[in-house]
């Protein structure tokens, strides 16, 4: 089966030149209302990452999935500790903190060095919370009444 041959010319009949393997385009562009193309896809040329405009407009990424070498869990018991206490040291990308059910205090969660109900998260029993930090030790704990047996589940993901 033969190939058929192409000819691409602009409106006074030149040829179009090639180069690299790359059609020369030199034209201007001028549209009066709408492009109408359809579905868009964006991808990066070094990844299977990619950006979508969906039919209304929207612009939507969609990332791969994260993904974790390594989860470290622990339960802190956190007995009649009304003082700010700092989290050990434990490096990751993630850390997840959930106040156990069966606790009767709230709990707040802060940045280590400022130890301030006002500017952290609140805790109350059941509750949980994900923070994207590198280590465990940014964030500081207290319980607001200091009951017995109060627990707090943490994950680190790394």
């Amino acid at each position: 089966m033969a190939h058929p041959k192409v000819k691409i010319s602009d409106d006074a009949g030149n040829t179009a030149s090639i180069t690299g393997g790359k059609l020369d385009v030199n034209a201007g562009l001028t549209v009066e209302g709408d492009i109408q193309i359809g579905a868009v896809e964006i991808k990066d040329h070094n990844s299977s990452q990619r950006a979508e405009v969906n039919s209304d407009g929207e612009l939507l990424v969609t990332a791969p999935p994260a993904t974790f070498a390594t989860v470290t869990t622990s339960k802190v018991t956190a007995v009649t500790n009304t003082n700010w206490t700092a989290f050990s040291s434990i490096p990751g990308k993630e850390v997840q903190i959930q106040s156990a059910s069966t606790n009767t205090d709230i709990f707040y969660l802060s940045k280590n060095d400022s130890g301030n109900e006002s500017e952290g998260i609140e805790l109350v029993p059941s509750a949980s919370t994900s923070l994207p930090i590198n280590n465990l030790n940014l964030l500081s704990y207290k319980s607001s009444a200091g009951s017995s047996s109060q627990y707090l589940y943490i994950t680190v993901l790394s």
